[in-house]
């Protein structure tokens, strides 16, 4: 959020799902089911499945757009 590659992150069911919105407004979604989490689009395609959390958001920053004051 304080690079504005975020605009804000709202949590459902517990905590087990969560939304995220890049820059634009575009969302992401993690969720966690049966121990393993998830990564996927606004078109419900999967972008990273894993039973690490980490791994899921390394895959969502690789995802989100960088700001201009950012290398590309």
């Amino acid at each position: 959020m304080l690079q504005g590659r975020v605009t804000s992150v709202s949590s459902h069911d517990d905590g087990q799902y969560m939304c995220v919105f890049d820059g634009i407004g575009e969302p992401y979604f993690i969720g966690r089911e049966n121990g393993v989490c998830y990564l996927s689009d606004n078109n419900e395609t999967m972008l990273a499945r894993s039973q690490r959390f980490e791994i899921v958001l390394v895959a969502l920053e690789m995802m989100l757009p960088t700001t201009s004051d950012e290398p590309a």
